[in-house]
């Protein structure tokens, strides 16, 4: 299973005050070796998209997807977005985005986001017990709606100005976002994988 026109990005983990350090860099033991929760997502997604590139205001040392850097003064996703609206994607319709935290993604979740995108030909999100903004398809032609915003709004005003649809979902455990140290010792002892 892969998505035809459509990359993926990959959206770092903002200041990371709460869990005391660059989210993408945070470390475990995954198929008995040491992997950094950027890579992680990376070889869990690499299967399914073509090119899947990573935007932060630092690159981690072991990365290995493409990188594209934040230079926006602002820790917002937004403005990762917007980096990415600047390069030029060749025959790409979509781009999946995902947070580096929502690492419990599967690819049944991601399946169904992708058919409803492509049904309604609409940018669309996951929705649980909340909306969750960075994770869903959204159109790239969506993406001009980036030049209304300044770089200080939330993801949440460039959902409504692309007029996005949500996707709900029972299983909100899927969409755990890590922002504090015991989140991620949740996800490492939870998450089999």
């Amino acid at each position: 299973m892969s998505f035809k026109n459509s990359v993926c990005l990959i959206l770092g983990g903002g200041k990371s005050s709460r869990i005391g350090q660059d989210k993408a860099n945070l470390r475990f033991i995954y198929k008995k070796r040491e992997i950094s929760l950027i890579n992680y997502l990376y070889e869990k997604l690499q299967p399914l998209f073509n090119e899947i590139y990573f935007c932060a205001k630092t690159k981690p040392s072991d990365l290995k997807c493409k990188f594209l850097k934040d230079n926006y003064e602002y820790f917002h996703p937004i403005n990762g977005l917007k980096t990415f609206k600047n390069i030029k994607i060749p025959n790409s319709n979509s781009v999946f985005v995902i947070a580096v935290d929502f690492a419990k993604i599967n690819k049944s979740s991601i399946k169904r986001l992708f058919y409803k995108h492509k049904r309604y030909k609409s940018s669309v999100v996951a929705k649980s017990i909340k909306t969750h903004f960075l994770c869903g398809f959204y159109k790239m032609s969506d993406l001009k709606y980036l030049d209304e915003l300044d770089e200080n709004c939330k993801i949440k005003d460039f959902f409504i100005k692309s007029k996005a649809i949500t996707l709900s979902f029972k299983n909100d455990n899927i969409f755990l976002n890590m922002n504090t140290k015991s989140d991620f010792e949740k996800f490492i002892k939870s998450y089999r994988y």
